[in-house]
């Protein structure tokens, strides 16, 4: 399903990116793309600190009972780590980096967590 423009998820995943994206510029990161698209998924975020590239899922979370790590299973872990090698390939400049596979969780009260190196 295509998300469009005044749908509810699509405005609610622009402001979470764009929270995110405030977050990650104060801890000194500098914002390489927004919504990365290949044929094999997207990448929320992908942004640049030191010698290192994170690749970064963008997750509103509610539960209490649940963890929003418990999100990335197989197949969300493939899918990340294939379009973060189609972006390498594609950005020779950022192949020497240090690689993270990342998560910003943002709760109700816009409370951010950030969980780097996941996998």
């Amino acid at each position: 399903m295509e998300l469009i423009e005044g749908d509810y998820r699509y405005q609610k995943g622009k402001t979470g990116e764009k929270i995110s994206e405030e977050f990650l510029l104060t801890e000194g990161h500098k914002i390489l793309y927004k919504n990365f698209r290949k044929s094999s998924g997207e990448i929320d975020i992908i942004s640049e600190k030191g010698e290192t590239i994170f690749f970064i899922e963008v997750k509103f979370w509610k539960s209490k009972f649940i963890s929003p790590l418990e999100t990335f299973h197989k197949s969300k872990i493939l899918k990340m780590q294939r379009t973060a090698e189609r972006f390498l390939a594609e950005n020779v400049s950022f192949r020497s980096h240090l690689v993270s596979f990342s998560l910003i969780s943002i709760g109700e009260n816009k409370e951010i967590q950030f969980y780097s190196n996941l996998f």
